[in-house]
C-alpha cells in the first residue's frame, strides 16, 4: 500500500479528541487552551505511522545518526488555535527530556499549513547546535505551565533566523537548537505541527 500524506488522515476531534491534550502555555485551569498538544498522535490516528512523512523522516535521520539510530521514535501535534493561538517562546527541545540523558537526535517539524513569518513559523538561532543545554523555566515562570522558555530569551531575539515553510514542507533540526515560533492574534487559521525525535 502506498504511503499516504498527512493531510489524508482524518486528524478531526472525534478522533483525536479522545486524547487528553496539553496546553503548553497555559494552565489546566484554562478554559480555551492556546496552544494545545497531543502526545503520540498515532495512539488515535495509526495511519500517521504509515504516511510518506515519516518515512521520509526515518531515511532522513538514518543517514545522519547512522546504524545507532534507535528503531522507535517521539512524536507530537501541536494546534496552534487561529485569534488565540500562543506563541513558542525561545527553547531547546533537550530540555523537555531527562536530564541525565543525552540524546543526539533530531527533530523534524511539517506544517500542515503555510507557516509564513506572520502566522507563526519557526525562528531558529544559528549554531546553538554546538551548545549545551541552557537554563530553562516554565514559561512566564508559572509552575502550572507545562511549557518551558529559556532563561534570558531577550538574548536570541536578534539572533534568530526566520524559516518560512510550505504545508507538507519540512525542517529538521538538533534537539539543542534553539527555536521559537511567533504568531499574530489576528492571524486567521490554524496550524498543526507534529515532531519525531530520533534518539542516538
Amino acid at each position: 500500500m502506498a504511503a499516504q500524506s498527512v493531510r489524508q488522515v482524518d486528524l478531526g476531534k472525534g478522533r483525536m479528541g479522545r486524547g487528553k491534550p496539553i496546553d503548553l502555555a497555559g494552565t489546566d485551569d484554562d478554559v480555551r487552551p492556546t496552544l494545545p498538544q497531543i502526545l503520540r498522535p498515532s495512539r488515535y490516528a495509526p495511519e500517521l505511522l504509515d504516511t510518506q512523512y515519516l518515512q521520509n523522516a526515518r531515511k532522513i535521520a538514518r543517514q545522519i545518526l547512522g546504524s545507532e539510530m534507535l528503531p522507535g521514535n517521539g512524536e507530537h501535534m501541536i494546534l496552534k488555535p487561529p485569534g488565540i493561538g500562543a506563541m513558542t517562546p525561545w527553547h531547546q527541545d533537550q530540555a523537555y527530556h531527562d536530564p541525565n540523558t543525552i540524546s543526539r537526535g533530531i527533530n523534524f517539524w511539517m506544517p500542515l499549513d503555510d507557516a509564513s513569518e506572520a502566522s507563526g513559523c519557526l525562528h531558529f538561532v544559528p549554531g546553538s547546535h554546538r551548545m549545551d543545554v541552557l537554563p530553562h523555566h516554565s514559561i512566564g515562570h508559572d509552575p502550572r505551565i507545562h511549557g518551558l522558555e529559556v532563561d534570558e530569551p531577550e538574548r536570541w531575539s536578534e539572533k534568530g533566523v526566520v524559516c518560512p515553510v510550505p504545508a507538507g514542507g519540512a525542517t529538521l533540526r538538533p534537539v539543542c537548537f534553539i527555536t521559537r515560533d511567533r504568531i499574530l492574534p489576528a492571524v486567521r487559521g490554524g496550524h498543526i505541527h507534529s515532531h519525531f525525535v530520533f534518539p542516538r
